[in-house]
């Protein structure tokens, strides 16, 4: 709560001495007011609290001693005292609930911190944990997503169409799984999970990862959980085994499938708390009970947790040792350059605004492998000026930047050289030949040793063009299909007037390549665009309607076989930043950009498995890494989130009984 200021050189005539006894509460509040001004102004919690603590605690409206609670606690919490900070919150909770805008900010800061979060029920080391750290509205906004689909509920559909005769309600069917799933998807459900303390789910180092999990459900404010859980206690018919500090203890047996195990449970009044075996629940109710040694004074979690900001969704994997022999898993830690896997964290959040969701993991890298193949690629910072003149509908796009992209590329192919066969991956071989090339063929090769940075994407008209194998179709297409522009790309040359003379003379060599291509070929130059201030577009013209050329903006060199293309980069740099795709964030080395949607849409037929289903509604998404010494970070971007779930949830009620997803009911 921020709090009104008074003049600095009024707090100077005010004592500070020993404290006297305060009756009148206009001093009260002064005295507020300075305690205030030391805690968030001179960052002084110490003196701050001695202030604090001067103030009456009687005889006082029950706002300033209420505040006063709040003032110690804050400032019990900047100096470290946990516990203490925490009796602090509590006592004003318990003592002024009335006093609401001050008791929101008490449960907020008990939210935020690691004292009451399922992480405190959690063993210390732990294989993975996984979280839904605060819920609040944000759950209802998502549940939005849901209307229109076949998992809406019926009830909230008959609402909707009543309401708006016009509408496109959800036409949930009479019989199968979507009906059962749409039973628990209703506003009221999504309002009480709103209000849920936290949700989190882990697995323990030390057991069995097979079998061995804890979950824990805090009700927070939420009443009518606690009657769901009972409601679902009574169905299962458990028998209660004991008592662990109060709570009963019950025994859930795993009647469905007879090669399962059975879980317990611990149903307190706020709490459950889940998992198998026995002693796992019992321990985790007394390690909250007793705040002892837990998740929460993990310090990699710690540090972890403090980075998540406002985090929808917390993810924490302490090292992947577990997950070494899964296929693919070696290649991807080279590919990343992490040598070894240490802790791995990940935190995922949506942007109402933007309607974006946002996943950053991070990561320590240590021992960084030498050998490793992509992952010496780049490690130097794209700048952001070159990805504002990637044109937003191009279906795809890599940027990345080096000093010394020659060289970088040369490690590379000596890289694949020098593997062995059994562990060369297929992407290796196929890479070798063509960066073999590159380096030798002139001008090319001089070409990478001037770039600097270089963002190479795809654009629709090309990627999407389908040349039927059939002769007589593909003898129709004009030379300007054939040769439409597969590629665009832009350039960062360490010097531009000796980038740009290599330039012309790669694609002049490049163009004379071409089947038929006139053997004569001279740059031309002439306005891109009738607009004042258009940049001139140089090019050659090898055939009719084939333009190989690059524009320069700033100092950027883009290149395309088609003004088309060169156009939209030029009218993509004008765009302001909420009609463009999302752009990553500062210091990225290494940035993908993908429009999964027109792409997969064609391949959703294929496979209706649900990492399709997902890809073929994603409109756009980015991928970007910041690489440090000893630090890896990866931020994912997904744009149109609601119209993305929305579209998913579609597809996927309507290949739910498909034996991909799941098999039809018999």
């Amino acid at each position: 709560m921020r709090l009104a200021r008074i003049p600095i050189v009024f707090f100077l005539l005010l004592p500070t001495g020993s404290l006297p006894a305060l009756d009148d509460a206009a001093e009260a509040e002064v005295l507020l007011e300075k305690a205030a001004y030391l805690e968030s102004i001179e960052g002084n919690p110490r003196e701050a609290l001695r202030l604090y603590r001067g103030i009456r605690k009687t005889g006082l409206p029950a706002q300033t001693i209420a505040r006063a609670l709040l003032g110690e606690a804050t400032c019990l919490d900047a100096m470290g005292q946990d516990d203490p900070a925490r009796r602090k919150f509590l006592e004003l909770l318990a003592r002024y609930p009335d006093q609401a805008e001050l008791a929101e900010a008490a449960r907020e800061y008990l939210s935020s911190r690691l004292w009451d979060t399922p992480a405190s029920y959690m063993p210390e080391k732990m294989l993975f944990y996984a979280e839904m750290v605060k819920p609040g509205n944000e759950i209802i906004r998502l549940a939005s997503s849901i209307r229109g689909t076949p998992f809406e509920n019926p009830v909230d559909s008959s609402r909707t169409l009543a309401a708006d005769p016009e509408a496109n309600a959800a036409q949930v069917p009479g019989a199968g799984s979507t009906r059962w799933i749409s039973a628990f998807l209703s506003k009221a459900v999504f309002r009480e999970i709103s209000k849920m303390g936290g949700v989190a789910f882990g697995v323990p180092a030390e057991g069995d990862p097979e079998n061995d999990y804890l979950a824990v459900l805090s009700a927070g404010k939420s009443d009518a959980l606690s009657g769901y859980i009972t409601s679902l206690l009574s169905l299962e018919k458990p028998r209660v085994v004991g008592f662990i500090q109060d709570m009963p203890l019950y025994e859930v047996e795993a009647e469905d499938d007879p090669a399962d195990k059975n879980y317990f449970l611990a149903a307190g009044e706020k709490v459950v708390v889940m998992g198998r075996p026995r002693q796992l629940v019992e321990e985790a109710v007394k390690r909250h009970s007793n705040h002892s040694t837990s998740l929460a004074t993990n310090s990699e979690f710690v540090n972890a947790w403090s980075k998540k900001k406002d985090a929808l969704m917390f993810f924490f994997l302490d090292g992947g040792e577990i997950f070494s022999g899964s296929p693919g898993f070696k290649e991807m830690v080279n590919t990343l350059n992490l040598g070894e896997i240490g802790p791995v964290s990940m935190a995922i959040s949506t942007d109402p605004d933007t309607d974006t969701l946002q996943a950053t993991l991070w990561t320590k890298k240590t021992n960084p492998q030498e050998t490793s193949l992509l992952g010496l690629l780049a490690t130097d910072e794209v700048a952001p000026d070159l990805i504002r003149s990637m044109p937003p509908e191009s279906l795809g796009f890599f940027a990345l930047a080096s000093k010394d992209l020659r060289k970088k590329i040369s490690d590379i192919a000596s890289g694949i050289e020098a593997l062995p066969d059994t562990q060369r991956p297929p992407l290796a071989n196929s890479l070798r030949a063509p960066l073999e090339w590159l380096l030798e063929k002139e001008p090319f090769s001089l070409l990478a040793g001037q770039t600097r940075s270089i963002v190479i994407g795809s654009y629709p008209n090309a990627a999407l063009l389908k040349i039927s194998s059939s002769l007589k179709e593909f003898g129709n297409l004009s030379a300007l299909q054939i040769y439409r522009p597969l590629y665009f790309a832009a350039l960062q040359f360490n010097e531009p007037i000796a980038g740009e003379k290599i330039l012309r003379k790669a694609i002049k060599k490049y163009a004379a390549g071409l089947p038929g291509a006139s053997a004569a070929l001279e740059f031309r130059q002439e306005p891109l665009g009738k607009q004042p201030g258009s940049p001139p577009h140089h090019f050659v013209q090898p055939l009719p309607g084939i333009r190989p050329g690059y524009i320069r903006i700033k100092e950027q060199f883009i290149i395309a076989m088609s003004p088309a293309i060169l156009k939209a980069a030029v009218r993509s740099r004008n765009l302001d930043d909420k009609n463009r795709f999302p752009l990553p964030a500062d210091g990225p080395s290494k940035i993908i950009y993908l429009r999964p949607k027109p792409i997969f849409s064609a391949l959703a037929p294929l496979n209706k498995r649900i990492p399709i289903l997902a890809l073929k509604n994603m409109k756009a998404a980015v991928l970007s890494t910041r690489e440090g010494n000893d630090a890896l970070t990866i931020d994912l971007t997904i744009a149109n989130l609601l119209p993305t779930l929305n579209g998913f949830l579609n597809n996927l009620a309507e290949s739910i009984n498909e034996s991909e997803i799941i098999p039809s009911e018999k």
